[in-house]
């Protein structure tokens, strides 16, 4: 049983995602394209869209989703045991949207994998901001003199609480330490580059036990 079988008996759901697979197939191949190419950045959560094509797109959203997590034979067995009318056509049309799903769930797999071992970074922020230091007295020797020194205010955001007891944290960066942290993470794109490039050698170190 997969995550997709309690939407299928919501009928507003089925209705939609009936008339999405019996589209035209000049309708439908850019519907198909569309599910693909925006999985990856597709919210959820955002407000529900009122057009007919964004509610097919949803509507398949979901079923590709439950593909990719779930197994796209699993997805196809539910439709088949539910009380829908699906039939050959439609199935078809299914498969057709499935034929990526297990490669696509390997790359979620191996994202979702990464991305739980330590809270992720999901927003940054940089300001620039001046604070003024009174430096001396003008010419006249009445008023002093003030300076304005420049900083970087940083704000990170992160997809969990961290040691702070907050999912943000706050900070300043001087000039000369703006610079170094430019420089790092030219350094570091240029390593993930070189290593997405598959370029690189691997080996493993055999520990021998006492």
């Amino acid at each position: 049983m997969t995550r997709i079988v309690q939407l299928l008996m919501v009928e507003s759901y089925t209705d939609t995602l009936l008339d999405a697979l019996r589209l035209p197939a000049e309708q439908f191949e850019p519907l198909k394209a569309d599910v693909i190419k925006r999985y990856e950045v597709y919210d959820a959560g955002s407000p529900i869209a009122s057009s007919q094509y964004a509610m097919q797109e949803r509507a398949l959203h979901l079923l590709y989703d439950a593909a990719i997590r779930d197994g796209a034979d699993e997805v196809i067995r539910d439709l088949k045991e539910s009380e829908l009318e699906v039939g050959t056509a439609e199935l078809s049309r299914v498969e057709e949207l499935f034929e990526n799903a297990e490669v696509e769930g390997f790359r979620v797999s191996a994202m979702e994998a990464r991305d739980a071992v330590m809270p992720l970074l999901t927003n940054f922020r940089f300001n620039v901001d001046f604070r003024s230091v009174a430096t001396g007295q003008s010419a006249l020797g009445e008023d002093r003199l003030i300076t304005l020194l420049p900083f970087v205010s940083v704000r990170l955001s992160f997809d969990e609480v961290i040691a702070s007891g907050s999912s943000n944290i706050v900070f300043q960066l001087n000039p000369p330490e703006l610079k170094r942290l430019a420089q790092g993470l030219t350094r570091l794109s240029e390593k993930v580059a070189e290593a997405s490039s598959g370029n690189v050698e691997l080996s493993i170190l055999e520990l021998e036990g006492e």
